[in-house]
């Protein structure tokens, strides 16, 4: 059934992984031992503590599976923004197509005589290394063979039977035992080559997603992108050719950028001006966007470029 599915969400940039719901007993307990070993600070204590979430749904099925699926981004863009008589060249992520890949998932489920619910608390990065989708990297993020790292997550619990699955230890990719591209390009100092976790306090993919000032120790530097942060991603050489720059440029004119400074929600647009801004995902952060191009503005006004690398 893992091949059916797969075959099903391929074309839109999909991947999944099934796997037996016996195996979240255990990896609670590593979570649990993982809390008491490393040095967590309070984002961090949240995550384990009260986002991650082993209760399993009441359904009207039997679970017996969770469905792990990976999503390939397309890549990063570049956006310009019109405002004041002037263009701001920035770079973006693109979203990827999850509606598509749920649609698909969906109807195979059901067409099969299965069921799935969401299971969105799960801790999924972890999940995908220990069933063996992905690997972790020395940036604390995974990469997915022939897929790279810009990438998303989602689960679903299902009905479907999981009778064979591989279970293994946290691994980091090989590589990483002699690369330090990624820890030499953070522009906040976040990766550690003697820690597993990085500082999310310093993450600038962190601080450039919540709301809020930025802390006055970050450099001018760091600031290149709407929200996230590219530049462990784009250095890493496992990411060689996977998600590159997309060919086109998204524009947005004069009144369009003033109603993207507004912020979320965007029930109010046109269909061409919401396809763009779906498509850039900047729906998906209303607390940080207009904040970080507004930062981004007035620091090209002063004659800073951003740059990924």
């Amino acid at each position: 059934m893992e091949r059916k599915i797969n075959g099903a969400i391929a074309k839109y940039g999909g991947r999944a992984k099934l796997v037996s719901v016996e195996c979240l007993p255990r990896l609670q307990e590593e979570i649990a031992k993982f809390r008491q070993q490393e040095k967590l600070n309070n984002f961090q204590n949240w995550i384990v503590s009260e986002l991650y979430s082993f209760e399993l749904p009441k359904t009207s099925f039997p679970i017996r599976s969770v469905i792990l699926i990976a999503e390939a981004r397309p890549g990063y863009a570049k956006v310009i923004l019109n405002y004041h008589g002037k263009s701001y060249v920035v770079f973006s992520l693109i979203a990827g197509k999850e509606k598509e890949i749920n649609s698909a998932l969906a109807a195979l489920i059901a067409t099969e005589g299965y069921h799935i619910v969401p299971a969105d608390r799960l801790p999924f990065k972890r999940l995908a290394v220990q069933s063996g989708l992905a690997v972790y990297g020395r940036n604390n993020i995974t990469y997915v063979n022939g897929m790279g790292s810009h990438l998303s997550y989602q689960a679903f619990y299902s009905d479907l039977p999981c009778e064979k699955f591989l279970w293994r230890e946290v691994c980091v990719a090989d590589i990483c035992e002699r690369c330090m591209a990624c820890v030499n390009h953070c522009p906040t100092g976040a990766i550690s080559k003697e820690h597993f976790l990085i500082d999310a306090s310093r993450c600038f993919s962190a601080l450039n997603e919540a709301g809020g000032e930025f802390p006055q120790w970050l450099p001018k530097s760091a600031h290149h992108t709407a929200y996230d942060c590219l530049k462990c991603q784009i250095c890493c050489p496992m990411n060689i050719g996977h998600n590159p720059e997309v060919p086109e440029e998204i524009c947005f004119n004069q009144n369009e950028t003033e109603r993207v400074l507004k912020g979320a929600p965007y029930d109010d647009l046109p269909d061409d001006f919401s396809q763009r801004i779906k498509r850039l995902g900047f729906d998906k952060w209303p607390d940080g966007l207009p904040r970080n191009l507004r930062t981004l503005f007035q620091l090209m006004d002063e004659g800073y470029a951003p740059k990924l690398y």
